[in-house]
């Protein structure tokens, strides 16, 4: 017992303990950042494939236009997006 409080006694950095990184107040910041990552990435990957949707809609609802070509630009549309969102 004495070697675990020792532990959370003992400073890490700029004279912070572990005790001190461990706290409530920290946990709940660390986990408010935590969701909202994942709202964003959530919110990328729905939003790129929204976009991707309707690229390639557009060829589907015009029989003149290359659908390969906007399947192509879909994806190019898509990965933007999501290269945007992991940044």
């Amino acid at each position: 017992m004495d070697a675990l409080q020792d532990l959370f006694n003992q400073e890490i950095y700029n004279g912070q303990t572990l005790a001190d990184l461990v706290t409530l107040k920290a946990l709940t910041g660390l986990l408010g950042s935590l969701v909202a990552a994942i709202v964003i990435i959530l919110l990328g990957i729905v939003l790129s494939g929204w976009a991707k949707r309707r690229i390639t809609g557009l060829s589907e609802r015009h029989a003149s236009l290359d659908q390969t070509l906007f399947h192509f630009l879909g994806n190019i549309a898509r990965y933007t997006i999501l290269a945007f969102t992991a940044l």
